[in-house]
């Protein structure tokens, strides 16, 4: 009998021993699955980060990464990504679900020259691609129309041309009488001044369409947007309000920095 109390303290360690050791082993298990749990989610990754991720595919998500996606992802999506200041991302890309789950995207960021390469090859869509699309818009429409306008000069310029070619020829005819080439000298005469009207308002079609175009190529480069660096005008006031015994005070306060 003397021996009991031992007995008991030993049974009562093995248990607390035991029980640890199964909490123990619970508690990685409950972690582990925690944990593939995790893993199993698709996670979307880019450089820069902040992209905003669009996926489209048997489902469609969107998210600004670095994204976790809530669901286990698996076949064909088009992905696609962007953010202000980089070339937009998009490609089709097949995902197994197989860890790690993780997708890179790597954004390509805007460039001034490469805005410029493309208002000389097409007037407004450097200010396009360097998110200028009103202007980019009003660039390319003020080019349409003097394209259309000197389309229509340089066919007034070539009907006078032709007439005034065909007159010269009549003034070449023999067997004509006095009055008759006087008539046909007039005729050349009107066709002639007819011609140098056309010509130049053909001229100075060239003249505007090519200043459109100049203009338009020094725009895309003066004016490309500085991103990261800019900061609205309005951003740097601030209006704050404090209380006296006569009412209210303003002090509107702007930052320099």
């Amino acid at each position: 009998m003397k021996n009991t109390p031992t007995r008991i303290n030993l049974r009562l360690a093995t248990c607390y021993w035991a029980f640890l050791l199964i909490f123990a082993a619970a508690s990685s298990l409950l972690r582990a699955q925690e944990s593939n749990a995790t893993q199993e989610y698709l996670t979307i990754n880019s450089r820069p980060s902040g992209a905003v991720v669009h996926l489209d595919g048997e489902y469609q998500f969107i998210g600004r990464t670095p994204f976790v996606v809530p669901y286990m992802v698996i076949g064909e999506y088009s992905v696609k990504a962007s953010k202000l200041g980089y070339n937009n991302f998009s490609r089709d890309v097949t995902f197994s679900g197989s860890l790690p789950n993780t997708f890179e995207i790597k954004l390509m960021k805007k460039s001034r020259a490469k805005a410029l390469s493309r208002s000389i090859a097409a007037p407004g869509w450097g200010q396009y691609y360097s998110d200028r699309k009103t202007t980019g818009a009003v660039w390319g429409a003020a080019t349409a129309v003097a394209v259309v306008s000197l389309i229509k000069t340089q066919y007034e310029y070539s009907a006078a041309y032709r007439d005034y070619e065909s007159s010269l020829a009549k003034a070449d005819l023999g067997g004509l009488s006095y009055s008759e080439r006087l008539g046909i000298f007039g005729e050349v005469d009107d066709a002639w001044r007819n011609l140098e009207k056309k010509t130049d308002s053909r001229d100075l079609n060239i003249y505007i369409l090519a200043g459109i175009w100049l203009t338009n190529i020094i725009d895309s480069y003066i004016f490309f947007p500085d991103y990261g660096n800019e900061i609205e005008v309005f951003q740097k006031f601030s209006l704050n309000a404090s209380a006296r015994h006569d009412g209210l005070s303003f002090h509107l306060q702007y930052s320099l920095n």
